[in-house]
C-alpha cells in the first residue's frame, strides 16, 4: 500500500466542497453534529458561510455528486474555493506528525491484516491535510488496480484520527466483499474505538481516550451546540426541533424549559443522552423512583410524567 501526503490545493477545495455540500444535504443535522465558524476540539470547523448565499455555488452543490474527478474538473468551482479560501496546508505544517505517522503505520497495517482479510485490495492511501472540517473524514473508490482511500487529517487533532478512519473504511470494504450492506457511522465508529481500546492498537496510542460512539453524541449538548445550531441557521439550514441541556436547564430550540421538578429533569436528561434508542419504562422509573422503584413502580404514574413532560414544551 503506497502511502501519499496531498497538499495540491485543488484537494483542499475538494473537501471544502464536500463540507459544503453535506451541510447543504443536511448530514451534519441529521446526526446532531456540532459546526462552528472557528476552530473547536469538539466541533466540525466550516470556516465561511458566505458560500450558502451565492446561489451559483450552491447550483454546483446540487449536480455534483462524490466523485473527485467531476469536481476538480469543475475548474470555475475550483478557482471560487481557492480564491475565498486561505487555509492551506503545506508540508511544513505537518513535519513531525507527517513523519511519526509514516513510521509507525506499516506496524498498524500489519495489525489490521488480523482483522481485515482484503486490506491488500488497497493500494493507495491518501492523506489529505486540512485546517478546518471533521477530525478526520474519508471516502473512497474502487477501479481496476483496487481501491483507493482519501482521508482528511485536520491538523489541530492527533494523528489517531488518521488511523481511526482508515479502520472504519476498512470496515465497510469488508462488508463490501461479503455483499452485506453496511453503511452505520456509528457502528464504524464503535468497531474502531473497541480496536484502539481492547486490542494491542493500544500499545501504539496509549493517549487515546476511551470515548465510545455513545459518549461521542453526548457532547452535543449546552452552549456549544446551541452556538452550533445558531451558525447554522445562518449557513440557511436551520436545526429541525432539538432537545439539549446545561446542569440542570433543559433547552428545547435554545429555549429553556418552566416548571420541571428536579426528576422529570433527570428522566429527560437521561433520554437527550439516550436519543435515537429505546428506554424501557424499567429505565424510567429507575431514575423517577431510584431506589424505591420495585415499591412504586407504576405505569399509570409514568404515563403522567411523560404527559407533563409533553406539556413542558
Amino acid at each position: 500500500m503506497q502511502i501519499n501526503w496531498l497538499f495540491d490545493k485543488k484537494f483542499t477545495a475538494y473537501y471544502y466542497i464536500r463540507q459544503a455540500q453535506q451541510i447543504h444535504a443536511g448530514f451534519f443535522q441529521n446526526i446532531r453534529a456540532l459546526i462552528l465558524p472557528r476552530l473547536h476540539p469538539d466541533a466540525w470547523f466550516f470556516p465561511d458561510y458566505g458560500f450558502f448565499k451565492d446561489q451559483d455555488f450552491l447550483k454546483h452543490l446540487e449536480k455534483l455528486n462524490h466523485n473527485f474527478n467531476l469536481v476538480v474538473n469543475d475548474q470555475s468551482l475550483v478557482d471560487k474555493v481557492t480564491q475565498k479560501l486561505d487555509l492551506f496546508v503545506n508540508e511544513l505544517d505537518i513535519t513531525e506528525d507527517k513523519k511519526s505517522f509514516d513510521q509507525i503505520f506499516p506496524k498498524i497495517t500489519e495489525f489490521t491484516k488480523a482483522f481485515f482479510l482484503n486490506i491488500d485490495s488497497v493500494y493507495n492511501l491518501n492523506i489529505i491535510p486540512v485546517k478546518f472540517g471533521t477530525g478526520s473524514s474519508y471516502y473512497y473508490q474502487l477501479n481496476e488496480k483496487g481501491y483507493e482511500i482519501y482521508i482528511t487529517y485536520r491538523i489541530d487533532k492527533k494523528y489517531t484520527f488518521i488511523i481511526k478512519s482508515f479502520i472504519s473504511v476498512m470496515v465497510k470494504i469488508e462488508k463490501e466483499f461479503n455483499d452485506d450492506k453496511f453503511d452505520e457511522w456509528t457502528a464504524r465508529k464503535t468497531i474502531s474505538d473497541f480496536l484502539f481500546n481492547n486490542t494491542a492498537l493500544k500499545q501504539y496510542f496509549p493517549e487515546t481516550e476511551n470515548n465510545g460512539a455513545i459518549e461521542f453524541l453526548e457532547e452535543y449538548k449546552g452552549e456549544i451546540a446551541q452556538e452550533s445550531a445558531k451558525y447554522l441557521a445562518e449557513l440557511g439550514h436551520p436545526l429541525p426541533k432539538s432537545f439539549s441541556y446545561k446542569n440542570d436547564t433543559i433547552y428545547f430550540n435554545s429555549e429553556p424549559l418552566q416548571d420541571l421538578e428536579n426528576k422529570e429533569i433527570e428522566v429527560l436528561k437521561h433520554l437527550i443522552d439516550h436519543r435515537s434508542q429505546i428506554c424501557s419504562f424499567e429505565q424510567i422509573g429507575d431514575i423517577y423512583w431510584g431506589d424505591q422503584a420495585q415499591d412504586k413502580y407504576s405505569l399509570e404514574a409514568l404515563a403522567k410524567l411523560i404527559e407533563k413532560i409533553r406539556k413542558s414544551f
